[in-house]
């Protein structure tokens, strides 16, 4: 088993973490939310927010 490494994200990081989101999220908030309010929604929120 490999071990687990927390760090700070990187800019590297931005294109594989959306990817995650956008898979995720549909699937994760499909039983709180109607399609109609998903398919303008996950857009939105399916994108990685670097503060730096």
């Amino acid at each position: 088993m490999s071990d687990i490494v927390i760090r700070p994200g990187e800019h590297r990081d931005i294109a594989p973490l959306d990817a995650l989101f956008a898979r995720a999220y549909p699937k994760l908030l499909a039983p709180d939310y109607p399609p109609s309010v998903l398919v303008t929604a996950i857009p939105l929120i399916s994108r990685a927010q670097p503060g730096w």
